[in-house]
């Protein structure tokens, strides 16, 4: 079965989602460790891509296990979006290329509420033909539920849909449940358009 839709995560594939780059940049490094755990692997994290817990509140609890003097750029991880998480330029011109190749283009990302204020500096946003964000729906993945959204939302054949993530869980799930799928963990574009190749994605030039 040909492939006819290619399906986008957002962090880390579309826009630079790098948490030690963030950390460099804000913290002195006896910091990081400290950030890294009541941030970014923080329960409240996960609740906010769940859409259970508002970002405000998501900043209250983290900053009341931090130093004050942290709290300032604490809250630029979280509400500085665009500074945080600036597009990857490549990858957006691929997203052009695959549209004006004739290929649908979906986006299924673990983000929380705030995406639809984010949308508009991601510049393959504007080629997709939808959209299905965690908070939205109370669905992260890898759960199998938030696939079975997109499908159902979108009226998509698995078997058609071409799924690059820059987790190898996320593409293990889509896999299984009959997506083909490349990890963009090592950003290796290259290797991500052979495959897309080699799965009979034809890309036509810009």
């Amino acid at each position: 079965m040909s492939i006819k839709n290619i399906i986008f995560d957002l962090g880390g594939v579309l826009v630079d989602f790098n948490p030690k780059r963030s950390m460099n940049e804000l913290f002195e490094e006896k910091f990081h460790n400290l950030i890294n755990e009541n941030v970014y692997l923080s329960d409240e994290w996960k609740l906010m891509d769940s859409g259970d817990i508002t970002t405000e509140k998501a900043e209250e609890i983290m900053c009341s296990k931090l130093p004050s003097e942290l709290h300032e750029r604490v809250h630029e991880i979280l509400f500085d979006h665009e500074g945080q998480m600036p597009p990857i330029e490549n990858m957006n011109l691929l997203a052009e290329r695959l549209f004006n190749s004739g290929f649908r283009l979906y986006l299924l990302s673990n983000c929380p509420a705030w995406f639809d204020e984010f949308r508009p500096f991601v510049p393959a946003c504007k080629y997709f033909d939808g959209f299905v964000i965690s908070a939205d729906y109370h669905q992260i993945k890898p759960d199998e539920a938030i696939y079975h959204t997109l499908f159902d939302k979108y009226q998509l054949n698995a078997p058609e849909c071409f799924f690059v993530d820059d987790s190898v869980a996320n593409i293990e799930t889509g896999k299984k449940l009959g997506m083909k799928g490349f990890c963009f963990k090592e950003r290796n574009i290259e290797a991500l358009i052979e495959e897309l190749k080699n799965n009979g994605v034809a890309i036509i030039d810009n």
